[in-house]
């Protein structure tokens, strides 16, 4: 996992091949996605905010949410959403998630992106 800091931006950047099309991955904290221009994240992208209940003790899969903020929003838009809710780390309150170059939501994209994800995110 490579991370970077580009100004007062800090993500990480991974690249995800799948079938010849690559996806740029980017997860961004929560209170510096406005420093991101439109022209960074490109024509076709998702863009997906989990968040965290305001409770001490949430700690199970279903007290995270994940909402698709911009790009497609149809069934297989809120399939990913929802696993990425799940992987997401325990830790973090609120954080978006770029996908760069996403214009196909097979289920078998998505599967393959959630395996590549769960390699990726640590969830504790």
């Amino acid at each position: 996992m490579e991370s970077t800091t580009e100004g007062a931006v800090q993500h990480w950047m991974e690249t995800f091949d799948f079938n010849g099309m690559k996806v740029f991955i980017r997860m961004v904290e929560y209170d510096r996605i406005r420093e991101l221009s439109i022209s960074e994240m490109g024509k076709y992208f998702i863009l997906v905010r989990v968040s965290r209940p305001q409770f001490p003790n949430a700690s199970i899969i279903g007290d995270y949410d994940a909402k698709i903020l911009c790009g497609p929003k149809d069934s297989q838009a809120e399939v990913l959403a929802k696993q990425f809710a799940e992987i997401w780390p325990k830790s973090s309150e609120k954080l978006f998630m770029l996908f760069l170059g996403v214009r196909d939501l097979s289920p078998p994209f998505v599967n393959a992106l959630m395996a590549f994800l769960k390699t990726k995110v640590v969830t504790v």
